[in-house]
Order: structure tokens, then sequence, then C-alpha cells
């Protein structure tokens, strides 16, 4: 069961991920899906709030803050209120 579980989610971030190759602009694909792979590794940290520099060394909003935008458009983030 647990397995299933696991594979599923697997399944629906390779989904995720080809969304955003499928629909974003081919220039920011790159910057986008290193936005939403950093997500696990800014969700196991004490302080969750989201840095641009997790997402790249020396990363910043100038670079990123499109990329932000863009999934929570796409509703695979969300900004709390």
């Amino acid at each position: 069961m647990l397995l299933a579980q696991i594979g599923m989610f697997w399944y629906d971030i390779c989904v995720f991920i080809d969304d955003i190759h499928r629909y974003a602009e081919p220039v920011d694909v790159p910057k986008i899906e290193g936005c939403f792979r950093a997500i696990p590794r800014i969700l196991a940290k004490e302080n969750r709030k989201f840095k641009y520099g997790e997402v790249e060394k020396g990363g910043t909003s100038r670079k990123y803050f499109s990329c932000v935008e863009w999934l929570k458009d796409a509703w695979l983030v969300s900004r709390p209120s």
C-alpha cells in the first residue's frame, strides 16, 4: 500500500514537471523547474519561508519572482495570507 502511494506521488510530480515544460515559456522553464524542485528542501527546514537563494546560490527575487508567480498561477504553490 505504501509503495503504491509513493508511486502515485512521484507520478504526480512528473506530471507537474511535464506541465511546466508544456505551458511555460521555454526561456523560463529551467528557472521555474528549479523553483519547483527547491520546495521540498525549503519545507524540510524549520523556517519554511521561501528564499530565492535556496533555488540557486546567489538567487534573487529579480531572477525568480516571475517563476514563483507562474507556479502560483498554476496552483502548484500558494502564499500565506
